[in-house]
């Protein structure tokens, strides 16, 4: 798609350019509908967190098929998004979203009507398959939508805080829906907002074509999704299996072979999901890696210490997603400001402060937050999450606003639903990962506990502990990382040239 809600109307006179033109308010309703259905995607990644022991309740789930409720989600979003970049440039962004919005819709319905774990688990991987269409075609109708490098700055930064407030917001509507209407009512929730950002597409936004000559391999990104099924699984049975066994190394060959394999395919593939001037680009580079640290620490903690809250310190499902609301506001306050510095001072020094400032509040957890018997949720729960509240509205703007090439020409090219999907890509995956690296760090740690005779209430709260101060540093890597970013990136255009 080469034309948007902006670039239909009339392009305005050297003399107009400094008065708002009529078409803003569409490009920003426009703005509204996509990032609804980001926030949608986004909310997917945590909102069954807080349901969890419910679900396991009504469908008989195991305690090793829990975390497969929010990894199949993340596998089959994080392992296809190239594949669903690609296929939007190739049948036209809008098309593409529309696409994935049906599909999301349908399988929200199927998980409404689960009735068993394998259901539940089946409804979440499809949910992933159709966010994999959605997501990228999203953000690359935003890119379109505002051909403006100024304001597509401004646009990119917002939809940063849209996805950092998604992870957030999705355990708050967790809790509260799943407390007074019940668990189904989520999935349901989640039908009718995939109709609303589909009716509303249809409405403010043109259709376009695509690029029919755009060559499509699938092959990579099935043995991709492979290989990080079965790393997750691998590390996952650890836990009953340990690390030296035949069920831990066949995973691990499994995961070995089928990356080597999908990097193989890929470079020698005459239609690469990735185009290599995404590889050349540093800005985009440490953007995506970045992303993948921020989503392997925060996905897999708000992941373990949403079922801390209920299984140790007796939260209600409410109560466990209000416990949240500290770094939603957080994360809405430092948004702001990190979008009115992005233009001014660049991306690097606000994606290197968002980063410390989430391991911070990470450490405030891991140091006073989990554990009941020390402080109260005011003392103890209330300043780690607001400081990580804080760190990640920063990081997620900072982030956000490079991962997609800023140059002019962008808006024309094919390659910006390649450049949303590695993005997102980083983002799921790196929860995936996340997920399983921490759960077995906690978990590990409290099984020495417990059989050395320590209660299960502390047994849990050590392991959880050591996994935040895990998490942190993995930040703090992706802090050390982001000294990388160009000192140019995200800096507008008119502050270089009055700096020159």
């Amino acid at each position: 798609m080469t034309n948007s809600a902006v670039s239909t109307m009339s392009e305005p006179s050297a003399g107009a350019r400094s008065a708002v033109p009529p078409v803003a308010a569409v490009a920003w309703l426009a703005f509204a509908a996509l990032a609804l259905g980001q926030l949608l995607v986004d909310v997917d990644d945590v909102v069954l967190n807080i349901a969890l022991p419910s679900i396991a309740v009504d469908v008989d789930m195991t305690p090793a098929q829990m975390p497969w409720a929010i990894n199949a989600y993340l596998l089959c979003f994080g392992g296809l998004l190239l594949l669903g970049g690609r296929l939007a440039d190739r049948w036209g962004h809008r098309t593409a979203l529309l696409t994935g919005v049906v599909a999301f819709v349908t399988s929200s319905l199927l998980g409404t009507l689960a009735q068993s774990s394998t259901a539940v688990i089946t409804a979440r991987a499809g949910q992933g398959l159709a966010a994999a269409l959605l997501a990228p075609a999203a953000m690359s109708l935003l890119v379109h939508t505002f051909p403006d490098p100024d304001q597509r700055s401004r646009a990119l930064g917002l939809w940063g805080a849209v996805t950092g407030l998604g992870a957030v917001v999705g355990l708050v509507v967790g809790g509260l829906v799943t407390e007074h209407l019940g668990w189904r009512w989520i999935f349901s929730g989640n039908a009718v907002v995939g109709i609303v950002v589909g009716v509303s597409v249809l409405g403010l936004l043109p259709g376009g074509t695509g690029d029919r000559k755009t060559r499509i391999d699938p092959l990579p990104a099935l043995l991709a999704v492979t290989a990080l099924g079965s790393m997750v699984s691998m590390m996952h049975g650890t836990l009953s299996h340990g690390w030296v066994s035949a069920h831990t190394s066949w995973w691990l060959l499994v995961a070995a072979v089928s990356g080597a394999t999908a990097v193989w395919t890929g470079r020698r593939s005459s239609a690469p999901l990735l185009p290599g001037s995404l590889l050349r680009d540093r800005a985009v580079v440490v953007a995506d890696l970045s992303g993948a640290l921020v989503g392997a620490a925060l996905l897999g903690t708000f992941y373990f210490v949403s079922l801390h809250l209920q299984q140790v310190l007796g939260y209600s499902p409410m109560q466990a997603g209000w416990a949240y609301l500290p770094l939603v506001g957080g994360l809405v306050l430092a948004a702001g400001v990190g979008s009115a510095a992005l233009p001014r001072f660049g991306a690097r020094p606000v994606l290197v402060l968002g980063l410390v400032g989430c391991a911070k509040g990470l450490l405030l957890l891991a140091w006073l937050g989990i554990d009941s018997e020390r402080s109260s949720f005011w003392t103890s729960l209330l300043p780690g999450l607001l400081v990580t509240g804080l760190g990640l509205g920063l990081a997620f703007v900072a982030l956000t606003a490079t991962a997609i090439p800023s140059e002019g020409a962008v808006a024309e090219s094919t390659a910006s639903g390649a450049a949303s999907g590695l993005y997102n890509t980083a983002l799921q995956v790196g929860g995936a990962l996340g997920i399983a690296v921490l759960a077995t760090v906690a978990t590990a740690r409290a099984d020495v506990l417990l059989g050395q005779g320590v209660s299960a209430a502390q047994a849990l709260t050590t392991g959880r502990d050591l996994a935040l101060v895990v998490a942190a540093g993995t930040l703090l890597a992706g802090a050390a990382l982001a000294w990388r970013m160009p000192a140019a990136a995200g800096r507008s255009t008119e502050t270089d040239s009055m700096a020159a």
